[in-house]
This record gives C-alpha cells, structure tokens and sequence, in this order.
C-alpha cells in the first residue's frame, strides 16, 4: 500500500514512497514543488502501475521485508478504504487524496556513528547550509501536510535519517507541535533509545497522546558488542531507557514498542540472546532486517558483513543460528530473513532426515550382526551338545 499512502522527504528533496533501499527510485522532487503536484507524477503512476501489474520493476525484491515475510496483502484482504483507494488508482492511476503518512528522512543528525550507517557523527550546527535545508523542508511540509488534514487519520515518522532527539529541528518541532490542534495526527519515532529519557518524555508532554509507535535501533545483546555496532552508545543509559519505554507501554501511554536488530558479521551470534533479552513481554516486538549498503563501507568490507551470503565463511553458521526455534515466537518479526530461515529449515531438515536414515542404516546392520552372531554360538552349542 506504500505508494497510494506513503511518502518519505530525503534530504536532496528527493520524495520516496518507501525507504530507499527497497524501492531505490525517488518519485518526485520536493524543494521547488508542491508534495500535490509531485504526487502524481508520471513516475508516481508509474511505480503504483508495477505495484498493480504484480511485477514490482521498481523494488529490490531481495530486501523489501513485506516482500520476503510474506506480508503483502491480497487486495480482498485490504480495509474498506484500502481497497477505494486501490479501485480509484486501477482507473488512471492518479490519487485524489494526499498522502496520509510521511516520513521525514531529511536531517541525518545523530549522537551515535555506526559505522555501517555513516563515516563520521553527524551533527548540523545551526549556521551551516544542512541545517536551514532541513529547516525549510519542516516548515515546507507542516505547511503542506497539515493543510489538507481535513480531519482525517495522518501519521508522521520521524526519522528513518539519524536520531530525532539529536538534530536540533525535529527536536523543536516535537516539542513545539500542539498536539491538541491535531488529534487525529499520530506520531512514530524513530530512535537509538539513548536519548530517549523520562525527561526527554516530559519535553514532549503536548503531544503524548499523539506518540503512537517507537522503534529504538540496538543490534546487540550484550555490551562488548554494543560498543562496537552503536559507536558512541552508552549501554546502561539504553536499559535505562528501554525498562522506561516498556513501562509506557505497560500503561497504554504508546501503542506499538519495537527493538531493532539490523544483522550483520559482528552481532549475528546474539540474535538468540537479543530475543531473550528484550523480547521476553509479549507487548513488545522484536525486529531483525539484513544490514544494507548505505555507502559507508567499501564493497569489500560490506560483503565481509554479509553473512547470509553463500560464498560467506560464516554461512553455514548463520544458517544453523537462524533455524533456531525462537524465531517462531509471535513477537519476533524476521522481515527480509524469512527466505534465508525458510532455506536453512529445509536443510536442517533434509540433514536431520538424513541422520534417521544413516543411523536407521546403522542399526539395521548391527541387529543383523548380532543376529548371526547369536546365530553363530546357538549352532556351535548345538554342535557341542551332539558331540557329548
């Protein structure tokens, strides 16, 4: 449903219907037009054609989570207003509504530098040129997005780009944003979870019943491993945080609470322990998703991190990792692992079949053994007994 509900602002301006790296080609261009005009666009249509044709041209099918989990809905499987949406799109392919869910993905700043992220920490002062950029973007969608709210349901995400807590214009625009004004806008954040603090909590007080869903990023189980995915984390400081955010959502305060892993050489070992961790309440969602290329790494060290590769080293032992039963558990949500955990099942299976039938194999040819061998002493007995 990503390209009749959805769009992302990058920071080049560039509008996406979904993250870039699943869908790699933008829409439209948002600095000097309207998100209305962009909306329809040819390549709009275009993209939401392929979507319909059932050939998804546009999308990288190997890493696109509802592609690979299985979680593409039929269209009689849609809501009500789904399938309107859908139905009016077949006729010419142009949308009468405005997209009712944005993501702004325009301002990178974060407290934290990982390395398969960015090279460096990223941190936009208020007189440098990224900085009024995303600036201009936020009173450039705030005036569009909530002019055309007409009352409806509208989400906003934010952010898919860095930490919201960090860059100094979301931040402000969270704290600003009278919730009130817009009760049917829902708000999704995005974060690491370090800055994330029951005071940070208060500063955002005008629009905690807008704070629908927050999905912080750890990718580790354990410190040592922390430290080395989450350059510039501070572990205690997280759990900290993580046990403040569960106890929202224990109160009802948020409606969604995910823990993120993004998969790679150096954590995959905790993927089991990361499950038992802080996926042990059932009110809590625990997410895997393969690390991607983001351009921060040479190929070479990319593809060193790509254990579910083949040709990877440490193949088959991802693979025999991923087949392990906590992944069954209704929290967990394995997004664009599914295929590689659906292929290492077959396997462990076929060995474990194989297994029956070799040692099936094997105590046949020892009974058989023991058979003639009783066999053996019984005629060696009868043999002694007729001599006496």
């Amino acid at each position: 449903m990503k390209p009749f509900v959805s769009t992302e602002i990058h920071l080049n301006g560039k509008l996406y219907f979904c993250c870039p790296s699943w869908q790699k080609t933008p829409y439209g261009e948002y600095k000097e037009n309207s998100l209305e005009k962009e909306w329809n666009s040819e390549l709009a249509k275009d993209i939401r054609r392929s979507i319909l044709e059932g050939s998804y041209k546009y999308c990288d099918t190997d890493m696109c989570p509802f592609i690979q989990s299985g979680d593409l809905k039929s269209f009689y499987f849609l809501k009500p207003e789904e399938r309107k949406l859908i139905k009016e799109a077949k006729k010419s392919l142009s949308l009468k509504n405005q997209p009712r869910e944005l993501m702004l993905n325009y301002d990178p700043s974060c407290n934290l530098s990982c390395e398969s992220c960015r090279k460096e920490k990223i941190s936009h002062s208020t007189d440098s040129e990224e900085f009024k950029i995303s600036r201009d973007l936020t009173n450039k969608f705030t005036e569009d997005f909530f002019s055309y709210s007409n009352g409806e349901e509208r989400t906003l995400n934010i952010t898919g780009s860095g930490d919201p807590f960090a860059s100094q214009v979301f931040r402000e625009f969270l704290e600003n944003l009278d919730g009130e004004s817009f009760p049917n806008l829902k708000i999704n954040l995005q974060t690491n979870g370090v800055l994330f603090t029951p005071n940070m909590w208060e500063r955002l007080s005008k629009i905690h019943k807008n704070i629908s869903e927050v999905f912080v990023s750890i990718d580790a189980a354990s410190k040592e491993t922390y430290l080395i995915v989450r350059k510039g984390g501070h572990w205690e400081k997280l759990l900290q945080n993580v046990e403040f955010l569960k106890s929202l959502k224990e109160k009802g305060l948020i409606d969604r609470l995910q823990f993120n892993f993004v998969v790679q050489k150096r954590n995959y070992n905790e993927m089991v322990e990361f499950v038992q961790k802080f996926g042990q309440e059932k009110f809590v969602e625990i997410n895997f998703s393969l690390v991607d290329d983001w351009g921060s790494w040479e190929k070479s060290i990319y593809r060193e991190h790509a254990v579910w590769d083949e040709s990877h080293l440490e193949y088959g032992k991802f693979l025999a990792l991923i087949s392990h039963p906590i992944f069954e558990l209704p929290q967990v949500y394995l997004g664009n692992l599914n295929s590689i955990r659906e292929k290492a099942l077959i396997l462990k299976s076929k060995e474990l079949s194989l297994s029956f039938r070799v040692k099936f194999k094997l105590n046949h040819f020892y009974k058989k053994k023991v058979k003639r061998y009783l066999n053996f002493i019984h005629w060696g007995f009868k043999k002694l007994v007729s001599v006496f």
